[in-house]
This record gives structure tokens, C-alpha cells and sequence, in this order.
């Protein structure tokens, strides 16, 4: 016996939904020009070249508070429907730039020559200078990890 149910969506809640989700998304911009290598790897494939676009957003108040996310996807221009998307969390002491140009050792790269849209995410802590004085760094103590989880969902939903 099969049951069947009937759901019907109240439309002034669903718009409702979708503008909320799309309020809560951090406000990126692009960052300066897009960084394009070309790709030759002796041995395996050579590719036309991958680029990598940066977009940066402000999430607070103080001069630590941005997230960035680096795209990284084959051409000169960022695909406009992929067919396959990747969001990359480095470690909260890491950062989402491309470090090596070669695909056989940089995860970001290689998927990237293999048709994959590839986002990576800066955290606040990539925004925080070496030299920083122990001093300015009092409004860190806030940052928890509910805070990084409200940036992974801003930077999923603008990459979505």
C-alpha cells in the first residue's frame, strides 16, 4: 500500500525563507584581478590554464573581522553553471590560497583541471598581521566556534 502525502508550501513563507537565507549572507566583493596560470604537467595532461578569483567580505566591526573565499576553476572566466562545486575548510589557521601551481600537489589545482569549481575559505584569523600587539587582540576572545560556523554558512550560501 503506497501512502501518498500532499504538501503545499505557503508562498509569502517560502519567499520569506529565501530572502532570509539571502539576507544572512555575507556581503563579498571581487578582489583585484583574477590570478591565471597555465598548467603543464610532463606525463599527465597539460590544461589551458586555471584562475583563481578572490572575494572578501566584512563580518564585524573590528579590522579582523573578514572572511575571504578564493575561487579557483579552469579559463579565464569562472563557469557560469558547474557541473561540479566544491566549498574547501582549510584548518582555522590556514588559509584558502592556492600555494603550489602544480596539480599533482595542490588538492585546489587538481581538481580545478578536472572541471571542478572550486571555493576555498579564508577565516578571520588570515586577517590578523604577524606583528599585531597582544593588546589590540582583546576583542578576539569572542571568536568561538559558533562564530566560524556563521562564516562557513555565509560563505555556503554566497557560493551557492
Amino acid at each position: 500500500m503506497k501512502i501518498r502525502r500532499r504538501i503545499t508550501l505557503d508562498l509569502p513563507a517560502v519567499l520569506l525563507l529565501l530572502v532570509a537565507t539571502v539576507a544572512s549572507a555575507a556581503d563579498f566583493q571581487a578582489v583585484g584581478a583574477p590570478h591565471c596560470r597555465a598548467l603543464v604537467t610532463p606525463g599527465f595532461f597539460t590544461s589551458p590554464g586555471i584562475c583563481e578569483w578572490t572575494y572578501q567580505a566584512t563580518v564585524g566591526k573590528s579590522p579582523f573581522d573578514k572572511i575571504a573565499l578564493h575561487r579557483v576553476a579552469k579559463g579565464p572566466n569562472p563557469p557560469a553553471h558547474p557541473d561540479a562545486v566544491v566549498l574547501y575548510l582549510p584548518g582555522t589557521n590556514m588559509n584558502g590560497e592556492v600555494a603550489l601551481e602544480d596539480p599533482l600537489y595542490s588538492f585546489q589545482v587538481y581538481l580545478a583541471a578536472h572541471d571542478v569549481d572550486v571555493w576555498s575559505l579564508d577565516y578571520r584569523t588570515h586577517f590578523i598581521p604577524p606583528q599585531t600587539p597582544q593588546n589590540d587582540l582583546s576583542e578576539l576572545a569572542g571568536w568561538s566556534n559558533d562564530l566560524f560556523e556563521t562564516d562557513i554558512d555565509a560563505a555556503a550560501k554566497f557560493v551557492s
